[in-house]
């Protein structure tokens, strides 16, 4: 049985809308899949979210991209994305595409013919390699990697859920691996409690340092100091991309609707802040589907999560960034600490996801190490020699 493709721009909502709903149909419930907000995708008015799959967000004020669906016998069998972010490469002096948004059945016609649909438009437009999978692209910030083990256990929020023969499917088609991150599951009670504490007390009264929480009253200010440390404290890290502000701006529109400011932490040299933390409740426990008349859209999963927040248990650090001159001071141990505590004291949360970590990252890893983490996940990023 043939494959037949069908390709599309952003401009063809109808299909758009058809790529976004067919992995709710590819995974099944008793597989766990946690679909994305709609409205991250296809924007959301009422929520004040503009969708990565729209030509409003700032993601395509310089990037080109293109979309395709697979048909068999006049049923979608898979998806893919081509883009072309002409950011990243004039910030890295590359000449990289990158392949996302990547679902298949399992058949390598299928998965290669959408492979190579997404080569093909990329070599057409002078791309020596395509990288993938991701959303659109694999800057560090943005949605990305296939994991490679565990696939039991279900993502927290903002990691990617795939098939176990995706990384089988890429390499039979001469895919090679580019980079690999880690996911720590680290406990939040320790056995060493009140040793910590102790130490975190004596940081906090030996140094000028301080902490604070955010200002959720003024988010939109305070996510522009995330993007400063962020685009400081990340700069020599593999795929690094600079966050601008408009797309820290997408950024508050989530962050003012789920995140807790308790967890999201500045450190403050006076009044300079020097570093920062963001853990976020995993979502994801309360957004997995369910049999329900009230159905599934972001309106019924998000009142699920404000409804049911306390009893969630797992959380996942999002963003840590330490300005470099203050690495080596301690910070990351004195904000570990705090957030631990909070969880503890405060939430039913009793396992934080820490993720995604590079491979060479040996400072972090062994950090989450040293708080009892356990390395459960691998994600893998693959490239593809166009030229």
């Amino acid at each position: 049985m043939s494959v037949e493709l069908v390709g599309f721009g952003l401009d063809n909502k109808k299909l758009i809308k058809k790529f976004v709903k067919f992995s709710w149909k590819h995974y099944s419930k008793e597989e766990k899949y946690i679909p994305q907000l709609n409205g991250e995708l296809l924007g959301n008015k009422l929520l004040g979210m503009k969708g990565l799959l729209t030509p409003e967000h700032p993601y395509h004020k310089n990037a080109e991209v293109y979309h395709w669906l697979a048909y068999r016998e006049k049923k979608i069998v898979g998806r893919i994305s081509a883009s072309i972010n002409k950011t990243y490469n004039q910030h890295h002096s590359t000449n990289i595409g990158n392949f996302g948004f990547f679902e298949s059945i399992k058949d390598d016609e299928v998965g290669h013919a959408l492979f190579n649909a997404a080569a093909g438009w990329l070599k057409e437009r002078g791309i020596d390699t395509m990288r993938g999978p991701g959303n659109y692209g694999n800057a560090t910030h943005e949605v990305q990697s296939w994991a490679m083990n565990s696939f039991q256990d279900p993502p927290t929020i903002e990691l990617t859920m795939s098939k176990w023969w995706y990384p089988k499917m890429a390499e039979r088609f001469g895919m090679v691996k580019a980079k690999d991150y880690y996911a720590y599951l680290n406990p939040v009670q320790s056995i060493d409690w009140d040793r910590d504490n102790k130490l975190l007390d004596r940081m906090l009264k030996r140094s000028s340092l301080s902490i604070r929480k955010m200002d959720m009253k003024n988010i939109k200010s305070e996510v522009d100091i995330i993007l400063h440390i962020y685009n400081q404290a990340w700069k020599d890290n593999w795929g690094f991309l600079p966050l601008t502000s408009d797309e820290g701006q997408v950024m508050a529109e989530t962050l003012k609707l789920v995140a807790d400011p308790n967890l999201m932490l500045f450190v403050m040299d006076g009044d300079r802040e020097v570093a920062v933390i963001g853990t976020l409740l995993d979502l994801n426990e309360k957004f997995l589907r369910r049999k329900s008349i009230f159905g599934n859209s972001d309106i019924v999963r998000l009142l699920r999560f404000f409804i049911e927040k306390k009893s969630i248990t797992r959380s996942r650090i999002m963003f840590f960034g330490i300005l470099p001159e203050y690495r080596k001071t301690g910070i990351d141990a004195m904000v570990l600490f705090k957030t631990r505590n909070y969880l503890y004291e405060s939430t039913k949360v009793r396992a934080v996801d820490a993720s995604l970590v590079l491979e060479e990252n040996m400072v972090l890893r062994n950090l989450f190490g040293h708080f009892g983490g356990i390395e459960y996940k691998k994600f893998r990023i693959y490239d593809y020699a166009l030229k």
